[in-house]
């Protein structure tokens, strides 16, 4: 290649279209070696594109077969964020768990510091998510099957997830950042 370029140097003083051809050449030396190494070639012509034409540019009584609609991916249920939004990190405690018709699971009461827990509802049930300290108790969300709910519990502060049939078992999932040495206990609703 260095012999070719050489040439062509002492080519260009003389004939002004030598550029022109030194271009030619370095594209018919490079375009076999793209192409034997799978590498697309550059297009010609500038009016060709590989994108399909838009929607409304399309003859509907053409033989092609025309592109459907991918079918919507099933939406989530609605999500809820109450009390921030949990830790980029992963959970320092992850926990599926299923809390019996009429009854509630509490988490944490009584922990010196305090703990963020995430709570999806994946069951066919509605919960509730209380905050409990003391003798106060505060609802933090209802969750219906799909929903999810974030809530930071200050020390001493216990978490309640309260199944709300009084027959049908209720499923969850729950993600807990911080303080994980956590009481967790069913007691009757």
């Amino acid at each position: 290649m260095s012999v070719l370029v050489g040439h062509a140097e002492g080519l260009a003083p003389r004939h002004p279209g030598s550029l022109l051809m030194l271009l030619v050449l370095l594209v018919a030396l490079v375009l076999p070696s793209c192409q034997s190494r799978d590498v697309p070639a550059p297009d010609a012509s500038p009016s060709a594109s590989s994108e399909p034409a838009p929607a409304h540019e399309v003859d509907p009584d053409s033989d092609e077969p025309q592109a459907t609609d991918a079918p919507e991916a099933p939406r989530r249920k609605g999500t809820r964020i109450v009390g921030g939004i949990p830790p980029i990190r992963r959970a320092d405690l992850v926990s599926t768990l299923t809390v019996p018709g009429a009854q509630r699971f509490l988490l944490g009461g009584g922990q010196p510091s305090s703990f963020f827990c995430d709570v999806e509802n994946t069951g066919d049930t509605e919960v509730l998510i209380s905050a409990s300290r003391g003798p106060g108790t505060t609802v933090v969300a209802r969750l219906s099957p799909g929903d999810s709910a974030s809530h930071r519990f200050q020390p001493t502060e216990t978490a309640i997830v309260a199944n709300l049939s009084p027959v049908e078992p209720a499923k969850v999932r729950l993600r807990v950042w911080g303080d994980t040495n956590l009481q967790m206990r069913y007691e009757p609703r």
